[in-house]
């Protein structure tokens, strides 16, 4: 078995190989060739993209003998990390060498970024360069978000350099998000699957450009494209025991169905997204599903409930400061204030909403809430422009300023700015442009006005409908 294990390992047969490997450890074996045998069956297992079982492998070391776990130690770190697991690296992190770090860090920085950065201290090798530009990116600072385009300005790196290459790309697409330029980051997606196409489907590299392939159509409200992209990453993390990168995959895949409006499938997604990830320690991920939890609330039209469960997620000690980091901040921003914008509109026409829970700083007028929400906003990196317009859209329509309303209305249909291209965000201002031009013939009506702004009106509505 260990004779056709290691042809397997030559001829590339990892999957093969790893077969026989644990039918080799059913046999009376001394110590050193299990662990020989362990530690070959931990590189086959990553070469097929097993990576979290390859881990296991090589944790399991500690069985027999101390000083070869030792020895694999930061081996064992970087698996777990591939597979989107933190284990225990946070509490015997100083122990390691200054390469061993570098390469961590590269890995570490989409669960804890803090931690990552820390990891890099003052080198500046290629990796590390390459995870401060992303660390700075992520950033809620626009003087660190313009650090990080002043570095990645300074070097490129050769295609021919293939690992180095797609983490250029994506410390890219990063600085591209922090600015709110989601075109120019998709293209770079599609150069780098591009470059990676000949690589197995399972590489981490492939993994990570499919996840933000699937985050940037978002975005941009390309609903069809993030879900192919995210099913992919779903399909492959699942096939292979990824239960960290299986967990964010299912968040991105349920935002895609609570867009679509698919609600059976998005609660789904996000039990399965629970069920893979860890409850500890806390990492980036755990906010992004929680985030996600409450924009399934708020598309399920629970407003108050989305509303309560910001609240306790912002007061989450252990979350606080993943919360402060660039993305996940606007999100959560973004997000309060949709909630706080349906709270005020619900309460504008007079439907029937339980206040009950909102108490302490929710318990303010719904105006007041959304002119908070408004403020928090303006300061937002990337700042959201076209929300932005829309909150004061709301704002006008509730204070009956139609001609608020007719002019932020007009000027967001006729922007060029690709925040006003979202369909989402465009079809709600084709609402309000509906809503400002009935308005204003019902008032010619009422004046005894000629018939203009009714045809007006008519085919306003037929174009704004197709």
């Amino acid at each position: 078995a260990i004779r056709a294990a290691h042809i397997a390992r030559e001829t590339h047969h990892h999957e093969r190989a790893v077969e026989m490997f644990n039918l080799s450890l059913k046999g009376q074996l001394d110590v050193d060739l299990q662990i020989k045998i362990r530690v070959d069956m931990a590189d086959s297992l990553a070469r097929s993209g097993r990576y979290l079982e390859a881990a296991q492998t090589l944790e399991a070391l500690t069985e027999l003998s101390l000083q070869e776990a030792l020895r694999w130690r930061a081996r064992r770190y970087q698996l777990y990390l591939m597979s989107g697991e933190l284990s225990d690296l946070l509490t015997q992190a100083d122990d390691l060498s200054a390469k061993a770090k570098i390469i961590l860090a590269d890995l570490l920085l989409p669960l804890r970024p803090l931690a990552a950065r820390s990891l890099i201290g003052d080198q500046d090798s290629l990796t590390a360069q390459l995870v401060k530009i992303a660390f700075l990116a992520g950033a809620h600072n626009e003087r660190a978000v313009n650090e990080a385009e002043r570095i990645l300005e300074q070097f490129e790196v050769d295609p021919e350099r293939g690992a180095y290459f797609v983490s250029w790309g994506l410390a890219r697409i990063q600085v591209s998000s922090a600015k709110d330029e989601w075109s120019p980051a998709l293209k770079v997606v599609q150069d780098l699957r591009t470059h990676v196409q000949e690589e197995d489907t399972f590489s981490l590299n492939h993994l990570r450009i499919l996840e933000w392939e699937s985050r940037i159509n978002l975005e941009m409200g390309k609903i069809h494209e993030a879900k192919s992209a995210a099913r992919i990453l779903l399909v492959t993390t699942r096939s292979h025991g990824l239960l960290g990168l299986r967990s964010s995959a299912c968040v991105l895949m349920a935002l895609a169905h609570i867009e679509a409006g698919e609600d059976i499938a998005a609660s789904r997604l996000l039990a399965e997204s629970s069920r893979c990830r860890r409850s500890q320690p806390k990492t980036l991920p755990h906010v992004h599903h929680q985030i996600a939890y409450c924009r399934h609330l708020f598309y399920r039209g629970q407003i108050v409930d989305t509303l309560v469960q910001l609240r306790s997620l912002r007061r989450t000690q252990e979350l606080q400061p993943l919360l402060t980091r660039r993305d996940t901040s606007l999100q959560f921003s973004l997000l309060h204030g949709r909630a706080a914008a349906l709270l005020a509109l619900s309460e504008h026409y007079q439907l029937e909403i339980d206040r009950g829970q909102l108490t302490g700083s929710l318990a303010i007028p719904s105006r007041e809430l959304l002119e908070h929400a408004c403020d928090i906003l303006e300061k937002a990196i990337p700042r959201p422009k076209a929300w932005l317009t829309l909150f004061r859209t709301f704002q006008g329509l509730i204070s009956n300023d139609w001609q608020q309303v007719n002019t932020l209305t007009i000027n967001a249909l006729k922007s060029n700015q690709e925040s006003f291209k979202n369909p989402l965000v465009r079809s709600i201002f084709g609402a309000l442009y509906l809503l400002a031009l009935k308005r204003a013939e019902q008032l010619n009506q009422s004046r005894g006005s000629s018939e203009e702004t009714p045809n007006k009106y008519a085919k306003q509505a037929k174009q704004l409908r197709d």
